[in-house]
């Protein structure tokens, strides 16, 4: 890292730069020191922001130049900071594809444990006792499972002033992974809660209306 250098090192720095003489007043409350001081400000500013260039650098850990890493990879919908550079580096660094494997680990760089299921119409001699009867529309649809209210919850160094101390980020999971889906596909999202009654296997806000119904 470059060294950080405070208002007062600024000042001191500008201050030995005058000339010595009794117009040149260093002492504390003076207008000349004054005029330094607001100086010395401007630099350390400048000062940090140079240094915050190094992790800007990199979406993992930007903050001041995250909007434009968003922008250009055209991410928008998450809602804390933690989730924003999540999606930024998922973006980043997917290689793009369809398959079960790359869609689990682009959910899992945005901090989703996640299982697919894929359909298709029920055919004769394919089909077996117990699975469903699905129509040829379903050749096209795939679901997400994942356990409900995965939370994202604030960090120190990871978190910005003003965030929430925890934050639910499916819908923006959602909006991430239909942006990544085959167009011609319906994503079908299905959470699962561990603390559920036997009874319905832990389904509860099922697929957030995405069902397809056959006529």
């Amino acid at each position: 890292m470059p060294p950080r250098y405070s208002r007062a090192d600024f000042r001191a720095a500008l201050q030995a730069l005058l000339p010595t003489g009794r117009i040149w007043p260093r002492e504390e409350g003076t207008t000349q020191a004054q005029v330094l001081d607001g100086l010395a400000a401007v630099y350390e500013r400048q000062s940090a922001d140079a240094a915050a260039l190094l992790s800007d650098a990199f979406p993992a850990g930007a903050h001041q130049l995250l909007p434009d890493w968003e922008a250009t990879l055209a991410v928008s919908g998450q809602t804390t900071l933690q989730q924003r550079r999540a999606a930024v580096v998922a973006q980043l660094i997917g290689v793009g594809g369809q398959s079960i494997p790359y869609l689990t680990a682009y959910a899992k760089a945005l901090g989703f444990d996640v299982t697919i299921t894929q359909y298709g119409p029920a055919r004769a001699g394919g089909a077996q006792a117990g699975s469903p009867c699905c129509g040829d529309a379903w050749s096209f649809v795939w679901s997400i499972g994942l356990v409900q209210w995965t939370s994202t919850h604030a960090r120190a160094g990871q978190s910005a002033a003003g965030e929430s101390l925890a934050a639910w980020g499916e819908a923006a999971f959602e909006t991430a992974l239909r942006r990544v889906a085959a167009a011609h596909t319906l994503v079908r999202f299905s959470y699962t809660s561990p603390d559920a009654a036997p009874w319905d296997d832990g389904l509860i806000g099922w697929d957030h209306g995405f069902t397809i119904w056959e006529t």
